[in-house]
């Protein structure tokens, strides 16, 4: 999604609302909980090399300039959002599949129930 002109944390987002999405289809199929498999796949997102460049420039805040500072909370800042985006990412597409799956599960059951009434009066 970088390549579509998204920043970091925008691709992040994108990245993990799809894999929300397709992940909630596949714990249904595996009759699992969907967490169980969202979770794991969303600590592989994590941002490390841009809190590893921000801790590091942290520890070194004395011999910085002022662009390596500018660069410093950069850092932070892409990695902070980047996180924000992953779970927002997660969470909402999540919820919201699972309130979809939900109401064509009970629509399913209502149509078997009307077709069971509907066969037991003949």
């Amino acid at each position: 999604a970088v390549e579509f002109g998204f920043s970091i944390p925008g691709a992040t987002f994108v990245g993990a609302a799809v894999m929300s999405v397709i992940y909630v289809k596949v714990s249904t199929w595996l009759k699992t909980s969907s967490t169980i498999i969202i979770v794991p796949s969303a600590i592989a997102l994590m941002p490390g090399i841009l809190y590893y460049r921000f801790l590091f420039d942290m520890l070194h805040i004395n011999a910085l300039n002022e662009s390596g500072l500018v660069h410093m909370v950069q850092n932070g800042v892409t990695g902070i959002l980047t996180i924000v985006g992953i779970a927002v990412g997660v969470a909402i597409p999540n919820v919201l599949a699972q309130k979809y799956l939900k109401s064509l599960k009970e629509r399913r059951i209502q149509e078997y129930l009307a077709t069971r009434h509907i066969n037991d009066g003949q």
